[in-house]
């Protein structure tokens, strides 16, 4: 995968054919949003080391888990592929919707409040844009098994994508700055943003520690 996140891809759009494990729907995102598929191989790179970082206690340590984007290609429908495919999907809803809050993605830009308006506190400041995040990483992540969304299989990785974006849309917070005289709090700017993915890996490993086997009628 390339080391740099963004200029490559803003750079050549050939490579896009050259990453491994595309399909074409997938080939076709990316020559479209070369700058935000940086952030989606960023996104997987990172959830290969905290998926790592997780196990390494463990007899199955994550090694051998990814592939680049190939990880639609994971052979056994096994817990541990359930986790793979989560995290994955979490980390790059995560990477994206902290991209868009930095402002290095021309397709989206600051995250939006809620309409319930708080006494206590003031929505501003840039939130991190998930709702963003979460769109184009179904689009991009889910298009290895959405022609085949009827197979087992398939349905299970759709599922495990689902649970990854999930986690990121709920362990989401509010941020807060106080303003006034040294520190008197007078009013209170918030914005939302999303944990570290650390914190996402750990909820979602707590999950595999549960995760029932199911079986196709």
């Amino acid at each position: 995968l390339p080391e740099t996140p963004g200029s490559v891809f803003r750079q050549d759009s050939a490579v896009c054919r050259l990453l491994p494990g595309l399909t074409k729907r997938q080939r076709d995102t990316c020559g479209r949003h070369r700058t935000a598929i940086g952030h989606v191989v960023k996104g997987l790179k990172a959830a290969v080391h905290e998926c790592q970082n997780q196990f390494q206690d463990q007899r199955w340590n994550c090694s051998a888990s990814h592939n680049g984007f190939a990880i639609a290609h994971l052979k056994v429908g096994s817990k541990e592929t359930a986790y793979v495919f989560a995290l994955s999907s979490a980390a790059v809803s995560r990477t994206l919707a902290r991209a868009c809050a930095q402002g290095v993605i021309a397709s989206c830009s600051c995250g939006s409040y809620p309409k319930r308006i708080h006494k206590q506190f003031k929505w501003t400041g840039c939130s991190d844009n998930i709702k963003y995040a979460n769109n184009f990483g179904r689009k991009f992540m889910d298009a290895a098994d959405l022609d085949h969304a009827d197979d087992a299989r398939s349905m299970m990785n759709l599922h495990n994508n689902r649970v990854g974006r999930k986690a990121v849309s709920s362990s989401a917070r509010r941020e807060c700055k106080c303003h006034g005289v040294s520190g008197s709090c007078v009013l209170r700017t918030c914005w939302k943003v999303v944990p570290q993915l650390q914190e996402i890996a750990v909820s979602l490993r707590k999950k595999y520690f549960h995760a029932a086997k199911v079986f196709p009628r």
